[in-house]
């Protein structure tokens, strides 16, 4: 699955969801912790 953008409840229930951003060189994993 791809997350553009994680809302406040998906990030509550899930604190670290691996995302990807979209880069020239590809898809750059994430990692949302904030």
């Amino acid at each position: 699955m791809h997350f553009g953008r994680v809302s406040k409840k998906t990030r509550l229930l899930w604190p670290q969801v691996r995302i990807y951003e979209p880069t020239k060189k590809g898809p750059k994993p994430l990692l949302l912790n904030d």
